[in-house]
């Protein structure tokens, strides 16, 4: 009696939710990448998909290789890794082993980690020990901007931080400005939600 009601309940629970694991995972992500300088042309394995600043749905596939390229700049390469999609697992307790399967046919087990790139392009010519040294104040600021925007946000948005302060001092903010600086971030920091929009409008708002 109670096994039968068990499996009832389950079934509801699968007719409820629409099936497989894919219930709540597509075979889709959205994935976002990122360069300093912008306008760098992305390519996934060998196919371009746009340019820097970018964010659109990919097909999720494991080991797609990535490539950044800018006329003028090294070109940067890698992998993009995935994980395990948490949901393939609540997939085998309500669709059972045949729909485990599917998601895996489909890509959607396939999540990617990071699902942001964000990449500082060296010039063409420089070594990592000259292209530090020919940065502008404006261009470290940008790349330290884009490569921990999200740590950086969660500080701008708490008032405090070890990487908010990071920003002030490369900001070249004194301790008796910091309050007043901290209040003009965070009013960029909300009217510009893009990332390489708000390291623009932040470069131009503090510059001497």
């Amino acid at each position: 009696m109670f096994r039968k009601l068990f499996w009832a309940l389950l079934a509801v629970s699968v007719l409820v939710a629409t099936g497989c694991a894919t219930i709540v995972s597509t075979k889709t992500q959205l994935v976002s990448f990122q360069s300093s300088p912008a306008g760098a042309t992305v390519l996934i394995d060998g196919r371009p998909i746009g340019q820097t600043p970018l964010s659109l749905q990919l097909e999720r596939k494991n080991n797609q290789a990535l490539v950044i390229r800018k006329e003028g700049y090294k070109e940067f390469s890698t992998t993009m890794s995935t994980t395990l999609n948490g949901w393939f697992f609540g997939n085998i307790v309500l669709g059972g082993l045949p729909g485990s399967t599917t998601d895996a046919a489909t890509g959607a087990m396939h999540e990617y980690a990071p699902n942001q790139f964000l990449v500082a392009l060296e010039p063409e010519g420089s070594n990592a020990a000259t292209s530090k040294t020919e940065k502008s104040k404006a261009d470290k600021i940008r790349e330290f901007v884009l490569l921990s925007y999200n740590p950086l946000s969660a500080d701008i948005k708490a008032g405090s931080g070890n990487y908010l302060n990071s920003l002030l001092n490369q900001l070249e903010v004194g301790t008796e400005n910091r309050e007043q600086a901290i209040t003009r971030i965070k009013g960029l920091h909300q009217a510009y939600p893009d990332m390489q929009q708000f390291a623009d409008q932040l470069i131009a708002s503090f510059q001497k």
